[in-house]
């Protein structure tokens, strides 16, 4: 999902399970994104949880402690479960990313009603996996074909 904002950016390349250098100590980051836009370079660090429960505000508080300490613009985490509220209080108040991941044919959007799941037409062509940028009343998609609401978020005009 993240490789779908690499278009609009120079030397855009991801990494799984980077040991990045900190000011105290060295931290395995399950994803990093590094990339260079307006003459600058950017690194944003990149959680992931498959977690039964709704992530906690703890776990954003360590990936903020992770991005003051390496120096990086942008923190993101996405969850399998989702967020409490007060994670994504704390996301917003220190510019890091919530992304829920989701079945991508969640994306598919029907105005009925019916008590039935309404699978999408033949010609829709979903995502086996989407996301949804969230903080908390907006909700932006994320997926491997639409990473605008991402490049958004990391540009600080979201």
């Amino acid at each position: 999902m993240l490789d779908a904002m690499g278009h609009q950016v120079l030397e855009y390349r991801s990494e799984h399970q980077e040991v990045v250098q900190g000011l105290d100590g060295e931290y395995e980051i399950d994803v990093t994104v590094r990339f260079s836009a307006f003459g600058m370079d950017f690194l944003v660090l990149v959680e992931c949880k498959h977690h039964k429960n709704r992530i906690k505000r703890d776990v954003l508080q360590v990936l903020q402690s992770r991005v003051a300490s390496v120096g990086a613009q942008k923190g993101i985490v996405f969850s399998t479960a989702g967020f409490q509220s007060g994670a994504i209080e704390y996301a917003k108040a220190h510019g890091l990313g919530t992304v829920q991941v989701v079945d991508g044919r969640s994306i598919y959007l029907t105005r009925s009603f019916q008590a039935e799941p309404v699978e999408p037409q033949p010609f829709v062509d979903d995502p086996v996996l989407a996301g949804w940028l969230t903080d908390g009343k907006h909700f932006s998609l994320v997926s491997a074909d639409y990473g605008d609401g991402l490049a958004e978020f990391i540009f600080g005009q979201h």
